[in-house]
């Protein structure tokens, strides 16, 4: 076999092979053979009937088995033979092929990037752990007070005040304008729980403010104003129209906070409920102060390490990034019209979003190489394990579904990456 390889960029490579007849002619009689055994014609027993009657019969099916197991067997030892990490096969072009001539084609490959790791202990990160108040843990009994409280019914006429809550439908009046065209249906109302009380957080500005005297089946429209520093830049700095209608009202019976709110939920004391809480906060804060120093971690891997990534994975990761963009606008409630008038700022950023994850990837990679992290069984079984939670399936229908689909070896470097990550963080030096 003679194979020449071009470098058509840092990551692609041009496999021209060559294999003489000699070395071909094994796998059709092989393939021969194999439909020869296993060939049904009338007037034959099985695998009975001469070689060239089934050739005849058979002579597409042989042709197409023959150009499949002769190209893919040469490409493997290709491969092999010039050591190459291979991402995926882009094309296979220029293919002649047959029991005289031999074959030749030219097949073109994405590789592994070749890159050098910066120094990556002792990173330099900041480690802000926030301190849990008194007012922290206020907050967090008043939630709890929320939670145990109780609902009464009230009168038909009741009218919404302070201290209730209510089952609301929510539309808007603006996007519903813009698709109520000829052959378009509005968009569909949402249903959410709206709590009239000063502390409950309020998901659209102003709605509490409108429902206020509000009595059942009764609809109300406001404007809400969107502050220019919203989390949800579809909406930031923004007024959009929307029609409440409570559906459903009840009057919020909240407990007493004492003792007796302690034992309602396993506490003896409310000082012994206080602590828990507070031990809650403190986990909480300490888990996302670690979640940020693993971010710090990566962000500093990222800008310190240089190299060109396989075009065909980065466009693959970019699909699916626009893919995972896309439903999180849709279920953002985005204007119809939002994603066509934002389609080149939204590419961007779902480019962006691929290149970091497979960059990440590499470079986790590398890291757990170097250490020489693995995956047990145990833990592909339990990252199985939460998919078919989230997807409420059988374990062994997902854990089939993606040895099929994938392969479990994306499981193991997805677990090899997370672990290489979390050596990174143990590894850093707080600044």
């Amino acid at each position: 076999m003679k194979v020449e390889v071009q470098t058509l960029d840092s990551c692609r490579r041009l496999l021209q092979i060559e294999i003489p007849a000699e070395d071909v002619r094994p796998n059709y009689e092989r393939i021969v053979r194999e439909f020869v055994r296993s060939a049904n014609i009338p007037g034959f027993r099985k695998g009975k009937a001469p070689r060239n009657i089934v050739e005849r019969r058979y002579a597409g099916s042989i042709d197409e088995e023959f150009h499949q197991a002769t190209i893919s067997q040469a490409y493997r030892n290709a491969v092999k033979a010039q050591g190459l990490s291979i991402v995926s096969v882009v094309s296979v072009e220029n293919v002649k092929l047959g029991l005289a001539a031999g074959l030749s084609c030219d097949v073109t490959v994405d590789v592994t990037p070749e890159f050098e790791l910066p120094e990556y202990k002792g990173i330099p990160v900041k480690y802000e752990l926030a301190a849990v108040t008194e007012e922290d843990v206020e907050q967090q009994l008043a939630n709890v007070r929320q939670q145990m409280a109780e609902y009464k019914e009230v009168e038909a006429d009741h009218e919404l005040t302070d201290g209730d809550m209510c089952l609301t439908s929510i539309e808007n009046l603006d996007v519903e304008t813009e698709a109520a065209g000829e052959g378009k249906k509005p968009t569909e109302p949402n249903v959410s729980i709206v709590v009239l009380s000063d502390d409950s957080p309020e998901t659209i500005p102003g709605i509490k403010e409108a429902l206020k005297g509000a009595k059942e089946e009764e609809r109300r429209e406001f404007a809400a104003e969107y502050p220019a520093d919203y989390h949800d830049e579809t909406l930031a700095g923004k007024t959009v129209r929307y029609a409440v209608t409570p559906t459903l009202a009840r009057k919020i019976i909240l407990r007493e906070i004492g003792d007796e709110l302690a034992k309602a939920t396993g506490h003896d004391t409310l000082d012994a409920l206080k602590e828990t809480l507070r031990k809650n906060l403190e986990q909480r804060a300490k888990a996302e102060a670690d979640s940020k120093r693993r971010n710090a971690t990566l962000e500093y891997m990222l800008k310190n390490t240089e190299f060109e990534l396989p075009k065909s994975q980065s466009d693959w990761e970019f699909k699916s990034a626009l893919t995972d963009l896309v439903r999180e606008l849709q279920s953002r409630q985005a204007p119809p019209n939002y994603m066509e008038e934002h389609r080149e700022e939204l590419t961007r950023i779902a480019r962006q979003r691929a290149e970091t994850r497979v960059r990440s990837r590499y470079i986790l990679s590398r890291i757990a190489d170097l250490e020489e992290i693995d995956a047990s069984q145990s833990e592909v079984n339990m990252r199985i394990s939460q998919m078919a939670q989230s997807r409420n399936a059988e374990f062994d229908k997902v854990y089939e579904e993606v040895e099929r689909e994938y392969g479990l070896d994306a499981i193991v470097n997805e677990i090899r990456c997370l672990k290489a990550l979390d050596l990174l963080a143990e590894q850093s030096k707080e600044v």
